[in-house]
């Protein structure tokens, strides 16, 4: 409906399209538009399209393309075994769990993360938005987000990875006597390093600088 922009709607009645009711609404562009007629068969429980004739002539021609639905079941009962996976006999069956908790203060995911939880110096103004806590059968990391409205600031410290996980492609720079990388996107700017086991990225859509700075007042821990 969106690509008419304008057009007029008028009521047809009713219509039976699978053993179903339908209100037939036919949509009408304007004379300027050049695209086709459309008649829709809408269900009349369900409100969905059970069937649509488009017409639209071309050279002189008029053209008329149907669509519609047959055996139409809606919110049918389903089996649950039909979704039952059964692996083969010889896989090997790993069992995953993953947390994911939203917080509204620093403080907040401080008392509930045993990791030490970052404390930067954001500058305004940017501010403090929001927490999150995610924990990948094991594998925990910890973010804070900061923004202004417009832009947006994330510092992120995940475990465990180690001072040996390689470091990605980028300019080097120094944090605090540990080396990091910067890199450039078109959706932001991010800072990735590696201290005491831990990895820590600050990543956002502000100057370069801004994210230098930010990853220096972090401490490691």
């Amino acid at each position: 409906m969106e690509r008419f922009e304008n057009a007029s709607l008028r009521y047809l009645g009713t219509g039976t399209v699978a053993d179903r009711e339908a209100y037939v609404v036919e949509v009408v562009p304007q004379p300027d538009v050049n695209t086709a007629n459309i008649t829709l068969w809408i269900d009349k429980e369900w409100y969905y399209p059970l069937q649509w004739d488009s017409t639209i002539v071309v050279d002189g021609e008029r053209r008329t393309v149907t669509t519609a639905y047959r055996n139409v079941t809606f919110n049918p009962e389903i089996p649950a075994d039909t979704f039952r996976f059964e692996p083969p006999a010889n896989a090997t069956v790993v069992e995953r769990t993953v947390v994911s908790r939203s917080f509204e203060t620093r403080g907040e995911l401080v008392a509930a993360s045993e990791m030490t939880i970052p404390d930067p110096d954001v500058p305004e103004p940017l501010t403090f938005d929001s927490a999150r806590y995610f924990d990948d059968n094991g594998t925990v990391r910890t973010s804070l987000q900061y923004t202004n409205g417009s832009a947006t600031l994330r510092v992120t410290k995940s475990e465990p990875i180690g001072d040996s996980a390689p470091l990605p492609e980028g300019n080097r720079v120094e944090i605090n006597d540990h080396e990091g990388v910067i890199q450039t996107f078109e959706s932001g700017t991010s800072l990735v390093w590696s201290c005491e086991g831990y990895r820590y990225t600050v990543f956002g859509d502000v100057p370069a600088e801004t994210v230098h700075a930010v990853g220096k007042s972090i401490n490691c821990g």
